[in-house]
Parts: structure tokens; sequence; C-alpha cells
């Protein structure tokens, strides 16, 4: 059954919602008091079947094929013990696959806009006149558009998207490869990666500012070739080399030297878990590490609708006159 719908298949029309879904979230406000953040969920579906016989399901979309710099993986922003893993997908204007795709996910982003108004009353933002045509200073972008420091798109630079992984117990982001086995996260860092992209519209955050959380379902993997950084300038060397050749042996020696006198006085690991012997040979002591824990958003309430209950970066931002959060995502 079919499960993901084709960029060349989209039907902006086929885009719907569920009834949105009321949370909350303690918060650390910025005076370190404790506070009370309210904000909605407006759930996404997407018509799987046809106009007469309608089948609403998840909406992912799959894209065309792009050339990528491979995986990244970098701390997490808020909590710097957990990694992150994403792929930046670039739109090259000469590709019109790209530019076919992304028209599409402006109509996604203009539809989405569309559901929030036909919502609003649901949402309780009836006073802010929420104008889905033109609603670019309230409902962020998914998109990224270089511009200049007054706002102004520069010209040569490409629009991109980063396709974010997540993990939710055995469910995850795949990498498939043309066997149809999956690839490990960590096995595609640093390649030339060309992929197939299927992204998740899961929901728009509703709070002080309005973002549509998407998550890399799946990424078919076409093509990758390990990535080497090599010198530009051979020839030079080699002529260096040609001219004396001792030098090349002589340098080669020190920094065997170097790197092994290195290695020996290198700080061990820190371990978890360490046990030391006193000198009577007592019962061994147990040191454990020290925790360093961080302060987060643990939601109060349980989300409905069977959904998970991420914030993302979606709450980043809110703020009211009276009083600003500052405010890390929730753990998914």
């Amino acid at each position: 059954m079919k499960s993901n719908v084709n960029y060349t298949d989209f039907k902006k029309e086929f885009i719907s919602n569920r009834a949105p879904d009321p949370r909350k979230a303690n918060v650390k406000t910025d005076d370190g008091s404790d506070g009370v953040l309210d904000y909605f969920v407006l759930p996404l579906t997407y018509n799987l079947g046809t106009e007469d016989k309608p089948r609403y399901g998840e909406f992912s979309l799959k894209g065309p094929l792009f050339s990528t710099s491979g995986v990244n993986r970098h701390p997490n922003k808020y909590k710097p013990q957990n990694m992150d893993y994403t792929i930046l997908i670039s739109f090259k204007p000469e590709n019109q696959e790209h530019m076919r795709f992304l028209k599409v996910l402006d109509e996604i982003y203009y539809g989405v806009a569309k559901l929030v108004k036909n919502s609003e009353a649901a949402l309780g933002i009836v006073k802010r006149k929420f104008n889905p045509d033109a609603c670019e200073s309230v409902f962020k972008q998914f998109v990224y558009t270089p511009e200049d420091k007054l706002g102004i798109p520069i010209p040569g630079k490409n629009k991109s998207f980063f396709l974010v992984f997540y993990k939710r117990g055995i469910y995850k982001t795949l990498l498939t490869g043309r066997d149809k086995k999956h690839i490990e996260w960590d096995t595609l860092i640093d390649t030339n990666l060309d992929i197939y992209p299927i992204i998740t519209f899961k929901w728009v955050h509703i709070g002080g500012e309005f973002i549509l959380k998407t998550e890399c379902k799946e990424c078919v993997v076409h093509d990758f070739n390990e990535r080497k950084i090599e010198t530009s300038e051979a020839e030079a060397i080699d002529k260096m080399n040609a001219e004396n050749p001792d030098m090349l042996l002589e340098m080669s020696n020190k920094l065997e030297k170097v790197m092994s006198a290195k290695q020996h006085v290198q700080s061990p690991l820190p371990l978890t878990k360490e046990v030391k012997n006193n000198e009577d040979n007592k019962e061994p002591t147990e040191v454990k590490e020290e925790s360093n824990l961080l302060s987060g958003i643990n939601p109060t309430d349980e989300p409905q609708n069977n959904l998970p209950s991420t914030l993302g970066t979606a709450i980043a931002n809110a703020s009211t006159k009276k009083r600003q959060f500052k405010i890390p995502p929730v753990d998914n």
C-alpha cells in the first residue's frame, strides 16, 4: 500500500489536518523561575487515496535525486551530550527537477498556512489576524534562502534544506542501499552522497512563532564515494622531493617519533566507572562519574492523537512582552 507521495504526483488540495492538540510545557524563564508554556500542535495528513475514495495517512514526500556532501554529525545545541544527524540538500537552479521540487515545497508551505487559518478559532489565534498569503513574519520558512543584512536574497547562492534525522525506540531515519539493506548513519559521514530523500511533514507548532515540523523518513542511496582531501600543491611537492629525496625520509622519521611521543603522554579517556584498591588490598571502592544534568522541558500533558512529544526548535523563539523564555527542545 502506497505510503509516500512522489513530488511529481503531489496535489496541494490533498493536504489536510486533524484536530488541534493543546499541550503544555514546563520551562525556565530568564530570571530562573519556573513557568508553564501553552501551545498547540496541528497534526498534518495527506489523502493517499482519490477524491472519491479518500484515505488519509502520514504526509511523506519523495523528492528527486540530490548530490550532497554526506551525513553531518554534530552535538545538539541544547544537550551537547546528544548527537544530531542531518544531510544538507541544495537546490540547483540549472536542475529542472530541483526547481520543480522547490515549487512543491512552496505549495506545501502556503497550503499548510491556509489550514492554520481555517483552524484559527480552535487554535486561539483569531486576534493575531493571520494572513496565509503573507505569513512569512509569523510562519517560519522551512527552506533556507541566503540573504544579506537587509533581507535581500544573495544572487548566486542556492536555496537549501536540512534533512533532520530522528530516532524513537526502534524507529529511526533509514538510509537504504540498492540492495534494500540499511546503512548505518556514521558510515556515510565524509562522503559524496547521491540520494532520493523522503521527507515527513509532521505538524505545525503554534506558539510565539508558527513552525512546520519535518523529519527525514528515509534516504534511498543512489551512489556514494569516500571524500578525500588532497593537496593542491602536488607538483611542487614532487619537485621538492626530487631535488632532495633524503629530506622525505628524514621528515617521515621525525613525524613518526613526535606522534609516538604524544601518544604516550596523552591523557586517558574519562571513565564512567573506576575501581581502586587501597594499600591494604581491602574492598575495592567504586568511583562514579559526576553527572552533569541539563535542564530542559518536561511536558505536563500527554500528547493526544498518538503524536510524538517533540517540540523541536518550534518554541525557541516563543516570547511575549511580559515574559521571555529561553527554551531548549524536548527529547524525541
